[in-house]
């Protein structure tokens, strides 16, 4: 699993997500093993991001943010 170093990388993807106007997933884990979640919260980068740091735990934790069909995991929008 590759996270974002690179804040503007994140927030592009994050802007480009939104724009597709779908369900949109918090996945997060510790190691190799995760959870996705629905994201229910506010549809904007500053709100995602924010979740996405909690979810992080300061570094313990990996967290990303894709859609139903896995279209950034996919390969299809690029970010990661």
């Amino acid at each position: 699993m590759t996270t974002i170093n690179n804040t503007s990388a994140e927030t592009n993807l994050i802007e480009r997500l939104i724009k597709l106007n779908e369900t949109l997933y918090i996945i997060s884990g510790e190691g190799t093993y995760g959870h996705r979640e629905e994201y229910t919260g506010k549809m904007t980068v500053r709100a995602i991001k924010s979740r996405l740091t909690r979810e992080r735990c300061h570094g313990d934790r990996w967290a990303r943010i894709d859609t139903d069909d896995n279209k950034v995991l996919g390969g299809y929008i690029s970010g990661y």
